[in-house]
């Protein structure tokens, strides 16, 4: 099981495009090895922001811990954004970072997955006083208000005003600069097939790696992928003949219940080819 990250990962800080394309390049520069705090000395970030930002770049996907010294090193989406800042700025690249941070079995925290998976409802609205008493309830009373309040903070300011504000999933109900009302709105543009496929061979490998068929209905079940990522069944039946022409599922529908058969065997190796394809760039 993917180690997640705490409650109280993000402080005061919610995640900010340009810190988080610094951190980036603090990264590629270690080339292996691990970014580390002390690394980020170099960077225009604060004390206090340096292992925010070691917890942004791990939760969205963008970096692996592989060592227990707290250091992270670039994973192979981030690596492939490193190279390329300019990539952030794409909604597709946006869609994966809030799929890493919102997967049931993914490397963000607890109560981002809880949150889209709870409080979503189109149009509907969410208050922060039913954020602290749900925190308080799924998370353990023993969580300090401070860190609750943290924890709206980096939701709703990354999804509202932050590097996830072009996927447009968010905005405020209220007035004044610290709104206590958000609304959840129908995604400004959808992930495309691509970056589906991208989520679904991530997910597949963090949560059926052992098998080659699974059911298309896991893909609708309680925090599967359409509900994390928005989608109808006329988009993922799309999404799924798209990837059916591109080689790499074949679907079987001769009676119920119908299953999608993965045709790759190399979980990284397939994952390189879907970026190359998202992005154009046959040189990642």
């Amino acid at each position: 099981m993917t180690d997640r990250l705490a409650a109280s990962f993000s402080e005061t800080f919610p995640l900010d495009r340009s810190r988080l394309e610094t951190v980036l390049q603090a990264a590629l520069k270690k080339k292996e090895a691990g970014l580390s705090k002390a690394d980020l000395a170099e960077t225009n970030l604060g004390v206090n922001m340096r292992p925010v930002y070691l917890n942004w770049l791990y939760g969205t996907g963008l970096g692996l811990r592989e060592s227990n010294d707290g250091t992270i090193a670039l994973s192979l989406f981030g690596r492939v954004q490193a190279t390329r800042p300019t990539r952030l700025s794409d909604t597709r690249t946006q869609w994966l970072m809030h799929y890493h941070l919102s997967a049931s079995q993914g490397p963000g925290p607890l109560f981002w997955h809880q949150a889209i998976t709870r409080f979503f409802e189109i149009e509907a609205t969410f208050e922060k006083s039913d954020w602290l008493s749900v925190s308080k309830r799924n998370f353990g009373a023993n969580l300090s208000d401070s860190t609750i309040s943290h924890a709206w903070d980096a939701f709703t300011k990354t999804y509202s005003g932050g590097a996830l504000k072009e996927l447009g999933l968010l905005i405020p109900a209220g007035l004044g600069k610290k709104p206590t009302q958000y609304q959840f709105t129908m995604p400004f543009v959808g992930l495309g097939s691509d970056a589906f496929a991208f989520v679904l061979v991530d997910h597949w490998e963090r949560e059926w790696n052992d098998s080659v068929t699974v059911g298309i209905d896991r893909l609708y079940e309680s925090g599967g992928l359409a509900q994390l990522l928005f989608l109808t069944t006329s988009q993922i039946d799309e999404y799924l003949t798209e990837m059916v022409n591109d080689g790499w599922i074949d679907i079987y529908r001769v009676a119920p219940p119908y299953q999608i058969a993965r045709r790759w065997d190399d979980f990284p190796e397939q994952k390189l080819k879907v970026l190359r394809k998202i992005y154009g760039d046959g040189s990642i």
